[in-house]
């Protein structure tokens, strides 16, 4: 990670996979599944904007907060486990002068990880600091970024103060609080779970700050 020897950007893979399959793949755009009702034949999957349709099978691949399992196995509560941790994502101007490597810095219940790869122009930034519930999830922009602010104000990094600036000049912001799926069993049926809407923690809980 640190030594930056590959970069794919998110979503770069995601149009590579797009292009290399929309000719056997039918994609649904501007719309998310509103329903889902087993019978014996399939599964009838109902949506918010487009006809209900019928499938043989249902695999919810769509992340931690997958809908295919909100509506199949139970709500958000009962399957997620906060891990402490929230925080933020973002590109910026390569104004560390990073070069195929990046830094970890962390201080009292705060870190900053920081990495350029892709080229020496731009760098990735993951502000991640301690909070009690993935409730920030929920929060509109304006108010992620005032948390970010608060939480790294006593930050004791020189450049910590400029991040939060840079944070908010982002096209590219993205917030998210580190949490694990548990549950008892990733299938029902003819609906079953991959990836993280199945298994995986976010990964800010890879560098999660150190509790005091």
């Amino acid at each position: 990670m640190f030594a930056g020897e590959l970069e794919v950007p998110k979503q770069a893979l995601t149009r590579i996979l797009h292009r290399i399959t929309a000719d056997d793949v039918e994609y649904v755009f501007d719309d998310s599944i509103a329903a889902l009702t087993q019978h014996d034949a399939g599964v009838r999957v109902e949506f918010e904007r487009g006809a209900a349709r019928e499938f043989g099978l249902v695999l919810g691949a769509d992340g931690l907060y997958s809908k295919v399992r909100q509506l199949a196995f139970g709500p958000h509560a009962d399957a997620l486990r906060h891990l402490g941790l929230s925080g933020t994502g973002f590109t910026t101007a390569n104004f560390l002068g990073l070069d195929h490597t990046g830094l970890l810095q962390q201080g009292k219940g705060t870190a900053v990880y920081a990495f350029s790869a892709a080229g020496k122009e731009r760098m990735a930034v993951g502000l991640s600091f301690e909070t009690d519930s993935p409730a920030l999830d929920r929060l509109g922009r304006e108010e992620q970024e005032q948390a970010v602010r608060d939480a790294f104000a006593g930050h004791g990094w020189e450049m910590a103060p400029r991040l939060p600036a840079a944070m908010s000049a982002a096209d590219d912001f993205h917030f998210s609080s580190s949490a694990q799926v548990r549950l008892g069993t990733w299938s029902h049926g003819r609906i079953a779970l991959v990836g993280d809407a199945a298994t995986a923690p976010r990964p800010p809980a890879a560098w999660a700050p150190r509790r005091p």
